[in-house]
């Protein structure tokens, strides 16, 4: 059984370089595809080191992945590897997180897909639903498909069956010729698009198949712990805004503004950040540690984060000396 790794990058290559061997030593059958950012300039070491290696690939084309386009970088390498490897499921990666546990092999073919069920409706906490509910490619879908809703996920570990996703890649682009030829303008707000575009189709394809089988995604994300803390915090604002019907005399955008500044101010000093001794805790009795992390609470929907197992770990920082990275890489 094969897993090709898709993984954008935009930054740091000896950090990539560090990642690709990390892969290598827990998912040693993966194909690893790595997608270069067209802002991305200086990579010639990793380029060089890729071209050396056996089953890591560079994809030739080279797309904008900063934030809010990365949906392409994965298409894009799920069309090019494709198109030269055999391979069973195709898995979504991210250049900061890494793997502390084997067997994701294995495990996942337990399994047609994994990802979050996180249905987005209107209010939800998670400030890119509200984005992905007006994004005329998504709406385009969900009528051509007949989806209940938009579904959500995190991207890093999620995971789908090579033939399932050749089947959601065809339909984001047929979604995208239509909204073409009928001349709708322009949709141009970012939002992290890779977290809805993929699971909405798959859930509602998987749907179908009465014996198909959903995971969850195999990378423990320090976000959603963030994410629980901050949603705490903001409880009485976003209460205040949304279950009182400010929306009619406080435009949408200066509430969404204020949040992202409030968001931005709480990350400087993250409390809920990947340490060592999360990962301590993970490797030493995953149950424990899952049981308090699995559950994440939208306001308006409660979803599970994980499965009962997890093999790798984000964000681990971009820094090849930091004392995360090198901890990791002990193991």
């Amino acid at each position: 059984m094969t897993i090709a790794i898709s993984i954008p990058v935009h930054e740091k290559q000896y950090v990539v370089i560090d990642q690709i061997k990390n892969i290598r030593k827990y998912v040693p059958n993966s194909v690893i595809i790595i997608h270069i950012s067209a802002e991305f300039t200086d990579y010639s070491v990793l380029a060089d080191y890729i071209y050396a290696e056996d089953r890591v690939y560079l994809n030739p084309e080279r797309l904008s992945s900063r934030w809010g386009r990365i949906v392409d970088a994965h298409i894009s390498n799920y069309k090019y590897i494709k198109s030269i490897e055999a391979f069973d499921y195709f898995m979504l990666h991210a250049s900061n997180d890494m793997y502390i546990l084997p067997g994701v092999e294995n495990y996942i073919t337990e399994y047609d897909a994994g990802f979050h069920i996180h249905k987005i409706y209107k209010p939800s906490r998670w400030w890119p639903g509200a984005y992905a509910l007006e994004d005329p490619v998504l709406k385009e879908t969900i009528e051509m498909i007949s989806a209940e809703s938009v579904v959500a996920t995190q991207v890093e570990g999620s995971y789908y069956k090579n033939e399932l996703f050749g089947v959601i890649v065809a339909i984001i682009e047929k979604a995208r010729e239509q909204v073409a030829q009928r001349h709708i303008p322009k949709w141009s707000k970012d939002y992290t698009r890779e977290e809805v575009y993929f699971s909405t189709i798959a859930y509602k394809l998987l749907q179908k198949n009465e014996n198909a089988r959903i995971g969850y995604p195999t990378t423990y994300s320090e976000v959603h712990d963030f994410d629980r803390m901050l949603w705490r915090r903001q409880y009485i604002t976003w209460g205040i805004y949304h279950r009182l019907g400010l929306e009619q005399f406080i435009n949408r955008a200066y509430y969404e503004q204020y949040e992202k500044n409030y968001t931005r101010r709480l990350e400087n000093d993250n409390p809920a950040a990947l340490t060592v001794g999360k990962v301590e805790k993970i490797l030493s009795n995953p149950a424990s540690f899952l049981r308090k992390h699995s559950y994440l609470n939208d306001s308006v929907t409660k979803y599970r984060l994980y499965g009962d197992k997890v093999f790798s770990v984000k964000r681990v920082p971009r820094r090849i000396n930091d004392p995360l990275r090198r901890f990791i890489n002990s193991l």
